[in-house]
């Protein structure tokens, strides 16, 4: 977020005195951090929330049973005997069967597999279980329609990334924040309806799109409402809402065995969202931007009413004016970057090119193994929901790590043991089979905590590390790539489902520890700077190699606590 500087001149007796004032003082002087700013802060917990419902309700409606080829004249209670059921491969579960023998007249003994391909469908070891895999037949030739269904949701949240910025800075944060919202749960409703695979992988991808420029958008109108030392708790607000979807979305998957009035009744849930019409106000931020500055003002008066601070006045005016004459440049309009020069100057610039590189890689990780697991929790042993709720409840402990661990020893050096640690948990994971399943599950949650950790991160070291005026597009860029991972995430799933199941996690793993190494060689330290205003200043921001080194020092920036 740029800071719009300006100067007043007092006029004394004796003397004019000459000062510099910021949006940030103004916020200081209406309240960074009072009643006002924590009901903000309740209200993006809610809009987290939402987007955590709209994500995660595909651990249970894209959730695949074990199945076996339908035996024509078998009813769905004439089962396997477990023994026999448990031994079948995934290869045999494709392939038509012949009953040998029969212990009674509904439970089959033994059997006897063909080389022929399902012909009468599937039957499902879960018959009271009614997913979109289930309803849909996506299993065998048709199993890659699964994550096909949750890219294109992904790809819905990568274009989200792209156009949420460029619509909120043009129409403000407030109007995109609720048409985003509104028509992220009317998609979300509307998607316990398709009668088809294809309609379902359409509303999939619009969900994706509104539920992201709902989020981001959030995470701007609450940055731009705090003072700079609380932006923490913008992202603990959204994070946490998140999380608690997490840890919620398993009872409504135990409630709802249909996935139809699963996807029907979170939709729904959105009429509890109806007062933030009311409530969601727009940043002072913005109208300054765009010269509005009697609305601004409106809204500062409000917020030091509501903190108990006096009304900010002239100050207001000041600022606005400032912002109107600061596009002044020898009489003529000084025009603020395009997104396409925004873009150059950082494929341009070799340091913020390579810092863009690295944290690239790291959102590109975060992303894979966050959604790479979190979506198919299900498929570790044990029971799915309990393992979906207790992956759920430990996003919190991930959250709060990266909360302080990044306010005690910095930026990069947080990032790396995040990163680091989460990748040896899950390279670790599928080795640890042998010893039992129950230490596998604990090792990938724990790999995921870790990485939720490092996810946390990724937005304050992205924003602090940019130049003001690269700043929106240094973020909109590495989330994007981000959403890279995603995309990739379920076929990097299926591909150990099909091939080989240690796949994933090395690949995983692996990733996470080149991107632990490259952070602590290549980011600089932010913690305690002042954020730098050009590519020139966030050049003096020295990686943390080098700070170790004792080269410290720069040449503008301030020791205070971020």
């Amino acid at each position: 977020m740029a800071e719009l500087q300006i100067i007043c001149v007092e006029h004394t007796k004796l003397d004019s005195k000459i000062y510099t004032m910021t949006y940030e003082d103004v916020l200081q002087q209406v309240g960074t951090f009072g009643v006002y700013q924590k009901r903000i802060c309740l209200l993006l917990f809610g809009i987290g929330f939402s987007c955590g419902l709209s994500t995660l309700t595909m651990i249970f409606t894209l959730y695949s049973p074990d199945h076996h080829c339908r035996v024509s004249g078998l009813n769905q209670s004439q089962e396997f005997n477990p023994a026999i059921n448990v031994n079948i491969t995934a290869e045999e579960r494709c392939k038509e069967l012949v009953v040998k023998s029969w212990n009674d007249s509904t439970t089959i003994q033994t059997v006897q597999f063909t080389n022929k391909s399902c012909s009468d469908g599937w039957m499902f070891d879960e018959p009271e279980v009614l997913t979109v895999m289930t309803e849909f037949n996506l299993v065998c030739s048709d199993a890659w329609r699964k994550p096909l269904a949750i890219s294109m949701f992904m790809l819905g949240e990568m274009v989200g990334c792209y156009v949420g910025g460029p619509l909120s800075d043009r129409f403000g944060r407030r109007p995109l924040q609720l048409t985003s919202l509104l028509l992220q749960f009317l998609f979300l409703f509307a998607t316990g309806f398709p009668a088809t695979m294809t309609s379902y992988i359409v509303l999939m991808a619009f969900m994706g799109l509104f539920l992201y420029a709902s989020y981001c958008t959030a995470f701007v109108l609450g940055n731009e409402l705090v003072g700079k030392k609380h932006r923490n708790k913008v992202s603990f607000s959204l994070y946490g809402g998140y999380s608690f979807a997490a840890a919620t979305v398993p009872i409504l998957g135990w409630i709802f065995n249909d996935w139809r009035w699963l996807m029907r009744c979170s939709g729904l849930i959105g009429l509890l969202y109806i007062p933030l019409y009311w409530f969601v106000p727009e940043s002072p931020f913005w109208y300054f931007s765009s010269g509005q500055g009697e609305k601004a003002a409106t809204v500062l008066a409000t917020i030091a009413k509501v903190n108990g601070k006096p009304h900010p006045g002239q100050n207001t005016t000041a600022l606005f004016r400032s912002n109107e004459e600061s596009k002044l440049v020898d009489g003529e309009v000084k025009m603020e970057p395009s997104a396409r020069f925004q873009l150059l100057q950082i494929v341009t610039v070799p340091t913020i090119r390579l810092r863009t590189l690295v944290v690239s890689l790291s959102w590109l990780v975060t992303n894979m193994v966050y959604y790479g697991l979190a979506l198919n929790i299900s498929a570790f042993s044990g029971d799915r929901f309990i393992n979906a709720a207790i992956s759920g409840l430990l996003e919190y402990p991930g959250i709060i790590m990266g909360s302080l661990i990044i306010q005690w020893i910095g930026r990069p050096v947080s990032l790396s043991l995040l990163m680091g640690a989460g990748g040896m948990c899950l390279a670790v994971a599928p080795f640890a089979q042998s010893v039992s399943s129950a230490f596998t599950v604990s090792l990938v949650i724990i790999g995921k905590t870790f990485i939720i950790g490092a996810f946390y991160i990724n937005f304050s070291i992205t924003g602090e590390m940019s130049p003001t005026l690269l700043r929106n597009a240094s973020i909109g860029v590495t989330s994007a790539t981000g959403k890279i991972g995603s995309f990739v995430a379920p076929y990097l799933m299926f591909l150990g489902e099909t091939t080989n199941r240690y796949l994933p996690f090395l690949i995983m793993g692996g990733l996470a520890c080149i991107s632990s190494l490259l952070t602590i060689l290549f980011l600089p330290e932010t913690k305690g700077k002042v954020l730098p205003d050009s590519p020139a200043d966030a050049e003096l921001l020295k990686p943390v190699i080098k700070n170790c080194c004792g080269k410290r020092k720069t040449d503008f920036g301030s020791t205070d606590n971020l």
